[in-house]
Formats: C-alpha cells, structure tokens, sequence
C-alpha cells in the first residue's frame, strides 16, 4: 500500500506455493545470488547461491506469522531460536538423489533457471531501458543481490534485485569475498579470460571458478 497525495495504490501478486525440502525441514526458502554488472556491459553470476531459510515450517495459514512466510535472514535473525547454520546454506547443499524427482541434481535444474532469467533481464535492460534509468558505463562494476523462490513445480522466479548486498559469504572451497577488494574474482579485462570446456553454453566463461560470464554486449 502506498500513500500519495492524491490516491491510494495497492500493489497485489500472488502467492507462490513455496517447494518444501526435507533439507529445509519443511520450511519456505529463497536463494540469493551475488551479481555483477561490469563496463558497458557484463554480467556474471556467482555460482555460490546462498538459501535462506524461514524460522518455522511453512503452512497456508497463520499470514501474519512472519517467520513462516518471510525468508529474509533481517527478519529471521530475530527469532529466538535462529540457527545461522542451518537457515543460511549453500545452494549445493539443496543437492540430493532423488528428492522431488527433479532427475540429476537439483543445484544444476535451479541455478540453471536462475542464470536463464538473469541472462534475460540483463538483455532487456541493456536493449530496452530508458538511457536515464539504466546507463552501464565503462570501467565501471556494481554489485547486485538477485533473489529469487522456487515454487511448488520446481519453477524458479525471479523476486527482486537488491543493490549493496552483504559480501560476507563463505564458499565451499573456505574463500570468502573480501568487501574491500569486491573485484577480486573478476577480471574485466575480457582479452585474459578463458573459455572453460565444463560450461554447458559455450557462450558462458568460468572466471577464477567462481563466477560465471552469463552476459555480454559484444558481438
């Protein structure tokens, strides 16, 4: 609901029925993955997606208990019993033989859908954003927190962009980003980067394993 001087506007969207996870325990999750638009223009995605999970397990009830229905760790850390460990994982950790008959690995069948629309609105803004609302310049970077939920069907949607997300993740290979040197995986010179063979789309580029080229302006 907003206010303005001369109406009141409501702004509706339905609710997505959330996948449940044994992993989770039950609970409703969103993932959030670090981007990077570079120069004019790239983008790449971190392949270390974080899932945030609610404090209590979900129900299609009780809407104004928020530690069912809101995923945002700001949130979450105020309930009594939040458990960072357990409600702040690694994408990958979501991986498991079998579950939800999502055939091969789940990580794979969600984070492909999230470069997929990524890729899409990275297209879009450069090709079709006003100059004075999107305007990428060279040697230039900006750091992004994309969040987005699975739903019921295992279909991924994209929530929100978030500007100057938190840096302070931990990888699997123990490496963390450093704040104070955010570029520290990227190299935006595209004459030193290397086609990595194990990408699926020939068209991606594993930069420094961790971050993923899923965009470019150059023809």
């Amino acid at each position: 609901k907003m206010q303005s001087k001369n109406a009141t506007t409501f702004v509706l969207q339905p609710y997505l029925p959330p996948l449940l996870l044994e992993c989770c325990n039950k609970r409703k999750f969103h993932v959030r993955a670090l981007v990077y638009f570079v120069s004019n223009l790239h983008v790449y995605i971190c392949k270390e997606a974080r899932v945030l999970v609610a404090s209590k397990p979900w129900r299609p009830s009780s809407w104004d208990d928020r530690y069912i229905h809101i995923t945002n760790q700001s949130v979450n850390k105020t309930f009594e019993s939040y458990d960072f460990e357990r409600q702040n994982i690694s994408l990958k950790d979501l991986v498991r033989d079998g579950e939800c008959g999502a055939g091969g690995s789940l990580y794979k069948h969600i984070f492909t859908q999230m470069q997929h629309q990524t890729r899409i609105l990275a297209a879009n803004l450069h090709s079709r954003a006003p100059r004075k609302q999107f305007f990428p310049l060279p040697n230039t970077f900006e750091l992004f927190g994309f969040d987005f939920i699975v739903d019921a069907s295992l279909t991924v949607r994209f929530l929100e962009a978030n500007p100057d997300p938190s840096t302070d993740l931990k990888f699997t290979n123990n490496e963390k980003i450093n704040s104070a040197n955010p570029l520290q995986w990227i190299d935006i010179n595209d004459t030193t980067m290397q086609t990595n063979s194990a990408c699926t789309d020939s068209k991606e580029i594993d930069v420094k394993n961790m971050f993923i080229k899923i965009y470019s302006s150059a023809k």
